[in-house]
C-alpha cells in the first residue's frame, strides 16, 4: 500500500516504475539471502550495520544477484544513493562489498551451510522453521522446489465476476464485471465452498479479495461479514463492493474476537491467519 501512494505521486515512466516495484519486493522476499552476503563481506553483520545502509546495499546486492538484466550502472547509482542520504563517509565501503560481491559471484566462490535446512534456508531467504516442516511433509526435492516456486514475481490473474459478466467479455474493471485476484487466493473460496443463503464470516477481510469472491459464489445472497481490526485497510473493501455491486456483504470495522454477537450465528467462518 505505502508503495502504491508513493508510485501515484511519483512521475516515472513505465520501466521505472517496474523496477522500484521489482527492487521493494525483491529486497523484502531476499531478506535472509541478502543479509547472509553482507555478513560474508563486512566486518560488521547486517543486523548491526546502520538501518538505512542495510537498505541500499540490499537493493544494490539485490540488483547484482537476482535480477535478469541488471542495470549498467548498479554499483554506481548505489554510492550515489548513500550520498544522497547523508552516508557519504561510507561510499567507499558500499563500492568496495558490491565489487567484493561482483568478484566472488564470477568465481562461484560462496559457501553455504553444511546443514540442510540452514543451506535451504539462506539460498531461498527463509525462516528454519518453515523449511524444517516442509522438508518433514515434502523431502528434499519437492521443498527445494517449492522454495523456488515462492520467489518467482506472481502472475496477474484475473477473476471474472460471474454475477455480471463471463469470461468472453471483459469490458472494464470500472463496470465491476472483473477483479485481478491470484489463482492461489481464489482456491481457499472454493474451499470453503459457500453456499447461497448462508451466514458467512470472513474474520480477516480487507482488503476483500476473497470477501467479494464468497458474495459472487454465494449468488449475492445471504449475508457475508467483512471483519477487519483496520478500519482504514476496509475503504479498499468498500469501494470493491460498490464496484462489483454486491449488496450481500456487511462491514464491521472490529476485532472480531472481542464480538459477542457472532456466537454461533455463522455458518462458515474465514480466517486468513498471519503467522
Amino acid at each position: 500500500m505505502a508503495l502504491d501512494r508513493w508510485l501515484h505521486k511519483a512521475k516515472l515512466a513505465g520501466g521505472d516504475r517496474s523496477l522500484v516495484t521489482e527492487l521493494v519486493y525483491g529486497k523484502v522476499r531476499r531478506r535472509r539471502s541478502l543479509d547472509k552476503i553482507i555478513d560474508m563481506l563486512a566486518k560488521k553483520p547486517a543486523s548491526k550495520q546502520n538501518p538505512d545502509l542495510r537498505i541500499i546495499l540490499h537493493l544494490g546486492l539485490y540488483q547484482l544477484g537476482y535480477l535478469s538484466q541488471i542495470p549498467a550502472a548498479a554499483v554506481d547509482r548505489t554510492v550515489e544513493l548513500a550520498k544522497e542520504n547523508r552516508l557519504g563517509g561510507l561510499a567507499g565501503f558500499v563500492n568496495s562489498l558490491l565489487r567484493q560481491y561482483i568478484r566472488h559471484q564470477e568465481k562461484g566462490e560462496w559457501q553455504l551451510p553444511e546443514n540442510l535446512v540452514e543451506r535451504l534456508g539462506v539460498l531461498h531467504s527463509y525462516p528454519d522453521w518453515i523449511i524444517e516442516l516442509w522438508l518433514e511433509q515434502l523431502g528434499e526435492t519437492e521443498t527445494e522446489q517449492l522454495c523456488q516456486g515462492l520467489n518467482k514475481p506472481p502472475t496477474i490473474d484475473i477473476r471474472v465476476n460471474i454475477l455480471r459478466s463471463t469470461i468472453r467479455e471483459l469490458p472494464g474493471f470500472q463496470e465491476g464485471w472483473w477483479m485481478v485476484q491470484d489463482s492461489s487466493a481464489q482456491l481457499v473460496t472454493y474451499l470453503l465452498d459457500p453456499q447461497p443463503d448462508e451466514v458467512v464470516i470472513d474474520a480477516r477481510a480487507a482488503p476483500g479479495g476473497k470477501t467479494t469472491h464468497i458474495a459472487e459464489l454465494m449468488g449475492d445472497r445471504g449475508t457475508v461479514w467483512a471483519c477487519d481490526r483496520s478500519a482504514s485497510r476496509l475503504k479498499k473493501l468498500t469501494q470493491n463492493c460498490d464496484r462489483l455491486n454486491l449488496q450481500s456483504i456487511k462491514i464491521c470495522a472490529e476485532d472480531i474476537r472481542n464480538l459477542e454477537k457472532f456466537t454461533n450465528i455463522a455458518d462458515r467462518v474465514l480466517l486468513d491467519v498471519l503467522v
